[in-house]
């Protein structure tokens, strides 16, 4: 499908290029002065014309009708999207879309059950319209099936993902994913520093602190962005309980 596509769109630009360039020819060849008039009464470039007027709406349709049809690296590739973006829609019938997609993307999964982008966009999707159990269990279902896969953060991914879905919030759903990544992978710098918003969330200010003190310990000194960040969560925790005490 992908080379059929490109193949295709190979087809049209030829096309498209030679119902420019054949008038030219067709006055080259005629070498009549009244070039509109030869041009235009030439049968060759009305056969162009209509040929390209007619296949390239027809073949635009047919490829946007196989769409689901394609593997998602594929449309990774077309679309330069490695995110989640497709799965944002604000429109009230978001969920209806996303469930829609998914749908097409558990049967692609069928067929081609080692397509581990396919599988983590369906974790993703899960995550986005809140089927947090479901996620879980294709979380599990990645692991057993993508053995290389770091597990610690395919956890740690899933919490940030329904954190920003949730406006910063984090869910009991997205704390116990960081918890699981902290008991795979207890250096996991991103687990620690979000296991510290969590403590905050949960009004630990002291042990968010201590939190962030030991994920500094963790990060190599070439990361100074999130030694920064880090840095200033514990500096703004500090400003705040010294305010409130």
């Amino acid at each position: 499908m992908f080379w059929i596509f490109f193949t295709i769109i190979l087809i049209i630009t030829i096309l498209s290029v030679l119902i420019w360039v054949l008038p030219w020819l067709i006055w080259i060849n005629n070498q009549q002065s009244n070039t509109k008039t030869a041009i235009y009464k030439n049968k060759l470039f009305w056969a162009t014309f209509w040929v390209v007027l007619v296949i390239t709406p027809t073949l635009s349709f047919l490829v946007y009708i196989n769409l689901d049809t394609w593997s998602t690296q594929e449309r990774i590739y077309l679309t330069g999207d490695t995110t989640n973006n497709a799965l944002s829609a604000e429109d009230g019938d978001a969920t209806i879309q996303i469930r829609t997609m998914m749908n097409a993307l558990e049967n692609r999964l069928e067929e081609n059950p080692d397509d581990q982008d396919g599988w983590l966009m369906l974790m993703r999707s899960q995550i986005v319209i809140g089927d947090y159990g479901i996620a879980e269990n294709t979380i599990n279902d990645i692991q057993n099936r993508f053995p290389d896969i770091q597990a610690a953060n395919l956890y740690t991914n899933a919490a940030e993902l329904s954190i920003q879905q949730n406006g910063g919030n984090i869910l009991p759903w997205s704390e116990a994913m960081i918890d699981k990544a902290l008991e795979i992978s207890p250096e996991n710098s991103k687990a620690m520093f979000m296991k510290g918003f969590a403590l905050i969330q949960n009004n630990e200010f002291e042990q968010a602190i201590i939190q962030w003190e030991n994920t500094l310990k963790n990060l190599p000194e070439d990361q100074a962005d999130q030694i920064k960040l880090v840095n200033d969560a514990i500096n703004e925790t500090r400003t705040f309980i010294e305010n409130n005490q």
